[in-house]
């Protein structure tokens, strides 16, 4: 995986759509198989789609500086090309969290239909999957909370950072 913060935000975006839609799908499939080791692998995109959302957050102004948002000629304004950004990161974010809620509930399925049948190796990989979704669960709630900071996106200059209103 190439470095993230060299991956341009409509990449990103479009990144997260494809790995949401198709973790999704892979965990609806009645077709499919499922093992204990099956859930590993959506765990691990999710971990890696949690990463390039994580740094969105963290670099803000870079990802909104990088690209202008434009409907044909028309331009937005800085303040409202950062605002539609940040719409666009909180929408991909909410389609995150709803796949790591499947991921998490298909491995719930899974482990109670099993019963005490699963191997220690399988128990093994039930409770990686759970801890990783427990995990990113927990950064979805810190990657909102960035994108609500009222400066996301934007640079903050030295006097407006030390002469906010109290």
């Amino acid at each position: 995986m190439e470095d993230p913060i060299s991956i341009p935000l409509d990449v990103i975006l479009q990144t997260v759509r494809e790995k949401c839609k198709g973790v999704s799908a892979y965990l609806s499939c009645t077709e499919c198989s499922k093992t204990s080791a099956n859930f590993i692998f959506p765990a691990i995109i999710c971990q890696r789609v949690g990463l390039l959302l994580c740094n969105v957050s963290r670099n803000g102004c870079r990802y909104v500086q990088s690209m202008k948002l434009r409907v044909g000629a028309f331009e937005l304004s800085p303040e409202e090309d950062a605002r539609h950004k940040r719409l666009l990161v909180c929408s991909a974010e909410k389609q995150f969290d709803c796949v790591l809620g499947e991921l998490r509930s298909s491995t719930a399925d899974y482990e109670q239909k099993m019963g005490g049948t699963t191997t220690e190796s399988g128990k093994s990989n039930l409770k990686w999957v759970f801890d990783t979704v427990r995990n990113m669960k927990a950064r979805v709630q810190i990657v909102f909370g960035l994108l609500q900071a009222p400066n996301w996106g934007r640079q903050v200059g030295v006097e407006e950072y030390f002469c906010r209103p109290t």
